[in-house]
């Protein structure tokens, strides 16, 4: 009895072993398709009715798109302290929409694609990528930035860190006299200012070249309203 059972024990180790290894074609095929698992963000409009009124709402929607039966996918972020799991049976036709509604700060998300443990590689990680979603800038709204509504802390979401009041109009002013472009990056006056003599020194050889061909042009001339008059003169 302890023989066959022992027997039995190696034969399903085996069988679990041989399961358990990963071929490289199968994990080529499966890098390939978590290659196609892809994240995006779109920002969603929306009106909620209330017995006294409406009210307008943003919130964006996160989109993981491409999931297979063979690929599962973990969304995790750093707002919130959990990991979301999403299988192909979770998803429509492989695509999952998620609403996010806090757009109170700039929400940095991991999407992690792995094999599911139906293929011998189950579980194993096949492709990381990162996501960011913008924040609702509250300078917005500010009369300002009628002034200067290309530049970027104007824009009504953006993706840099809150700055105060102060350091707001700084920059809006650089950018309103000339001092940074739309996107704070400050211009260089002299960037496209050249001098005559720098100018010169850079064209010097089509200056000379034209010269000459306007020279020779003129000493052409002359000579040939000479000759003519030479000619006319029987001399």
């Amino acid at each position: 009895m302890k023989k066959i059972f022992t027997i039995f024990l190696t034969f399903f180790m085996m069988l679990t072993m041989a399961k358990a290894e990963c071929s490289r074609s199968e994990k080529l095929d499966l890098n390939s398709k978590a290659a196609n698992v892809k994240a995006n963000y779109e920002l969603v409009a929306d009106k909620i009715d209330y017995e006294d009124g409406v009210s307008n709402i943003e919130y964006f929607v996160i989109n993981i798109l491409n999931i297979t039966e063979d690929t599962y996918v973990e969304v995790s972020n750093d707002f919130y302290d959990e990991v979301k799991v999403y299988h192909y049976s979770d998803t429509e036709n492989g695509n999952v929409r998620i609403t996010w509604t806090d757009t109170d700060q700039i929400v940095n998300f991991t999407i992690k694609v792995y094999a599911e443990n139906s293929t011998s590689c189950g579980g194993e990680l096949l492709k990381t990528s990162r996501m960011a979603t913008p924040r609702f800038n509250n300078y917005y709204y500010l009369g300002i930035c009628n002034d200067a509504p290309d530049f970027y802390l104007c824009q009504k979401y953006v993706t840099v860190d809150e700055i105060d009041e102060s350091e707001f109009l700084e920059k809006i002013d650089s950018f309103i006299n000339g001092k940074v472009d739309k996107n704070g990056d400050e211009i260089n006056p002299n960037e496209n200012k050249k001098g005559f003599l720098e100018i010169l020194n850079e064209n010097k050889w089509y200056i000379v070249g034209g010269a000459v061909v306007i020279v020779a042009g003129i000493g052409i001339a002359i000579y040939l309203k000479k000759t003519k008059k030479q000619r006319e003169l029987g001399i």
